[in-house]
This record gives structure tokens, sequence and C-alpha cells, in this order.
């Protein structure tokens, strides 16, 4: 079984690594979106969501977060986190 392959969009990239920037002295932590439509077909990430930078682990800022995030497209694809 081979590994999926990934597609980042250059505004994923660049909202992943603007948020690194800004806060290099912490870690941070946010959301991929994209789509997926089968096995054979690379994973498509076409947007990140930014979440926090102050707290690692489940808060309520983080909850809201995700509760920001419900739409069935593009959907949630990873979770990331950045030290």
């Amino acid at each position: 079984m081979s590994s999926p392959k990934f597609h980042l969009d250059d505004l994923a990239y660049t909202k992943v690594i603007c948020h690194a920037l800004k806060y290099p002295h912490r870690t941070v932590n946010g959301l991929l979106l994209g789509h997926h439509s089968s096995p054979d077909v690379s994973v498509e990430i076409v947007d990140a969501v930014p979440l926090q930078h102050h707290w690692t682990n489940l808060s309520p800022a983080m909850e809201v977060g995700l509760g920001m995030v419900r739409s069935p497209s593009p959907r949630l694809l990873l979770f990331v986190m950045i030290n």
C-alpha cells in the first residue's frame, strides 16, 4: 500500500507559515481544510485556519475555533501543531 499524496495550495501554505512566523516563541496550531475524493487521487488541501498560539491542549478557545469550522466542503482534514 502506497502513502497518500498531498497537494498544498499556496493560500493554505501561506497561512500556516505566517501564523508560525508571527509567533516564533510559541507553539501554534490550526486546521487544514480540503478535499479527498478517492484513494487514487491526491489529497487537495485548499485552506488553513489558524486557531491559537497560547495553549496547546484542548481549551475553551480551541473548542470555539473547532466549532466555527463546520462546513461540508471543504472539509476538515488535518490538525496541525507547529513547535
